[in-house]
């Protein structure tokens, strides 16, 4: 039965068509946005800032497999890290919590309810890591 489903679906135009979509890039297209202006020394501070916090958010979560133990302790430091980043890039740029940005290539959202620090940055883009192109003039975008 499997099998005739697979060949029923691998026939279908409608199953081709999907199969083809890239879907990160059909979800920002569908999703409305304002573009927010940024100069290009901004725009570069801001991308290594959140990069910096993704980057810290891999960091913290291979910690907290390797030691889930002593994981307040060992992660704290990096919790502070990434709280400091956070709170200076919400100043420096007016993020505001529940708005989705787009940014680059990316969408993201902004949490500052949840307990878990390292769930404050969120990606909607189903990504683990953000993807940037090098030194393009970026616009951060409220959604």
């Amino acid at each position: 039965l499997s099998v005739h489903i697979n060949n029923i679906l691998a026939g279908s135009v409608l199953y081709q068509s999907l199969s083809q979509l890239d879907y990160k890039f059909e979800f920002m297209e569908f999703v409305k946005s304002i573009n927010l202006e940024l100069s290009k020394e901004k725009s570069l501070y801001l991308k290594g800032r959140l990069m910096t916090i993704n980057h810290l958010q891999l960091h913290m979560s291979d910690i907290e497999k390797e030691h889930a133990l002593n994981l307040a302790k060992i992660t704290k430091p990096v919790k502070d890290e990434i709280k400091t980043y956070m709170d200076e890039i919400c100043k420096e740029y007016s993020l505001l919590a529940h708005v989705n940005y787009k940014f680059d290539s990316n969408l993201f959202v902004i949490d500052t309810t949840k307990r878990a620090i390292k769930d404050r940055l969120r990606y909607l883009t189903g990504i683990d890591n953000f993807i940037f192109s090098s030194y393009s003039t970026v616009n951060l975008t409220a959604i």
